[in-house]
């Protein structure tokens, strides 16, 4: 079997060893509220999902570095004023997207997740808050933990 398509092949098996993106992508607004997911089971699964996806696609820790960092600035924030650091993180993922292809999934993933914590501010704001800022960690810790590389 020639190389490339034994290449191939092995893209084929490991894009099959993770949930399809926009099954993913459906499932955030569940994933992101506390009521509706109260034991994290659709949580969970999405952000390993995720994790595994950004391992695959080979971006590294030093691209999410920047997108943990501001997460982190938005954390010690009083989640008022944290709003608009989340919008400002949507136009961070959307610039560091545009430079970098394998992070335009991972843009749209954190769009819907961003759009979801805003949209429900009102309601129990602190939790809601607390599990976006959970959502960004947890998807780093799977990156890292299927071999996201430094």
């Amino acid at each position: 079997m020639p190389q490339d398509m034994r290449r191939n092949n092995q893209n084929e098996k490991r894009r099959e060893d993770f949930a399809n993106l926009e099954e993913i992508k459906s499932k955030i607004p569940q994933a992101m509220s506390p009521e509706k997911d109260s034991e994290g089971t659709v949580f969970f699964h999405c952000v390993e999902e995720i994790g595994k996806y950004l391992a695959f696609k080979k971006v590294t820790v030093s691209q999410l570095r920047k997108i943990y960092s501001e997460t982190r600035r938005i954390k010690s924030e009083h989640f008022n004023d944290a709003v608009y650091r989340l919008r400002m993180l949507k136009a961070i993922l959307a610039y560091t997207a545009g430079r970098m292809n394998n992070l335009r999934e991972f843009k749209d993933i954190m769009s819907i997740a961003i759009d979801e914590t805003i949209k429900n501010k009102d309601s129990k704001s602190d939790k809601i808050f607390k599990r976006f800022i959970d959502f960004v960690e947890a998807i780093i810790a799977y990156h890292r933990a299927y071999g996201g590389r430094e």
